[in-house]
């Protein structure tokens, strides 16, 4: 019985740390957050508030400055990481000797109700020392929460596989240092071993050792992230949040732009007149044979000017295939009837009926015919709207020839 308690209350325990970790990634809203004293040196151990930028109630955004915050070296901005309000200020403007990770006030999500703002409770936290009071500076000492002046990262033995930084190997051999001496005597606070160059000059004694121990120490602690002020959501709130999510992106992808239209082909138009006296019987076979010939004359004709500084093996060789279709040709014969010039009234006053003259057949036709040609072209090559264009040209031609040669009979 007593295996079978100790088994069933282990997997008891496994489901709720599981259930636990299911709602981690939700933050709790309406909820206050501590602003601790940052720390604006590897070793700084406390700082003075000179001012506070921003009032309790206030909104800011992240980049804003929200305080000063005075060192034993100089006065230094600080700045917001995120959105925020200053729901309420703990350490007024003034205060000196604020220990680093001091509570100094409570900050609140964008869009939280300050009137209904649940703040953590901070008693078990180091108290803020008054202002102009230096005497109780020893009492953080007896507390856990300030371990500045005793840090728990002491180093470690030195990896003997590892590579030497440039500054390493000049520092231990300007201080005639073996490699093996350095394995062995020097202390590394480098990761996985490494012996950094300041492990070096606290070993020469030109840096003080505990300087360098601090330095490795707040970066160790950097690498860390720190969720201990994070509440766990309920299961209720989670999955209203789900839902929310699921909503925004139902919407979201409602309102969508609409697909932009696809890219229209290139077109090439033109409209040739053909002169009445051609022949309507053989006219069409005539167009049908001078577009063929003008489309054989554009695919033959080459994309380059011959030149010195042109190699036509090149351009041949870069140009796409011969046989690839560039363009698609359309064309209609059209016979409208022809306009017919605009007439004075005043020709009727300067109308004279003597001398008796014969008519004169008018030699303007009483038809006008047209050819209209349109050629699609290959987006998909290059030389597509060139060769089109060279096509226009020749069609253009060949139709002038059968149009001179009628005229002329």
């Amino acid at each position: 019985m007593l295996r079978t308690f100790t088994v069933s209350t282990t997997r008891t325990v496994f489901k709720a740390v599981m259930a636990r970790r299911t709602f981690t990634t939700t933050y709790a809203r309406q909820a206050a957050k501590i602003y601790e004293m940052p720390a604006m040196s590897p070793t700084m151990d406390e700082g003075g508030v000179v001012e506070w930028k921003v009032k309790e109630g206030q909104e800011f955004s992240a980049g804003d400055e929200l305080l000063d915050v005075e060192t034993d070296k100089a006065t230094m901005e600080v700045n917001a990481g995120d959105d925020g309000i200053m729901a309420k200020i703990l350490v007024p403007a003034g205060t000196n000797g604020v220990k680093v990770g001091a509570p100094i006030a409570f900050l609140a999500d964008p869009g939280d109700d300050l009137a209904t703002l649940e703040y953590p409770d901070i008693s078990a936290a180091a108290a803020a020392p008054e202002a102009a009071k230096p005497a109780p500076a020893a009492a953080p000492a007896e507390s856990p929460a300030a371990p500045a002046k005793a840090p728990s990262f002491t180093g470690g033995k030195a990896n003997p596989d590892q590579t030497f930084f440039p500054s390493v190997e000049f520092l231990l051999a300007e201080n005639k240092i073996s490699r093996e001496d350095a394995l062995q005597k020097i202390t590394a606070t480098g990761p996985k071993g490494k012996i950094l160059k300041g492990d070096v000059l606290a070993y020469l004694g030109k840096i003080p050792a505990d300087d360098n121990t601090k330095i490795a120490s707040f970066l160790e602690d950097r690498e860390k992230l720190d969720l201990s002020h994070i509440e766990l959501a309920t299961p209720e709130a989670a999955a209203e949040t789900a839902e929310g999510s699921e909503g925004a992106a139902a919407a979201d992808s409602s309102a969508a732009a609409p697909a932009k239209p696809a890219k229209q082909p290139v077109v090439v138009s033109h409209q040739f007149v053909i002169s009445s006296a051609v022949p309507s019987k053989i006219l069409a076979a005539l167009v049908a044979k001078a577009a063929s010939k003008a489309e054989t004359a554009a695919y033959a004709t080459k994309n380059y000017k011959s030149s010195d500084l042109v190699d036509p093996l090149f351009e041949d060789l870069i140009a796409p295939p011969a046989n690839t279709e560039r363009f698609k040709v359309n064309y209609s014969i059209n016979t409208t009837p022809a306009p017919s010039a605009a007439i004075s009234e005043s020709i009727v006053d300067e109308f004279d009926f003597e001398p008796y003259e014969e008519p004169v057949k008018s030699s303007k036709p009483e038809l006008l015919t047209t050819v209209d040609v349109e050629l699609t072209c290959n987006e998909k090559v290059i030389d597509s709207k060139t060769k089109a264009g060279v096509f226009v040209s020749k069609f253009g031609n060949y139709l002038g020839q059968i149009d001179r040669k009628f005229t002329r009979v």
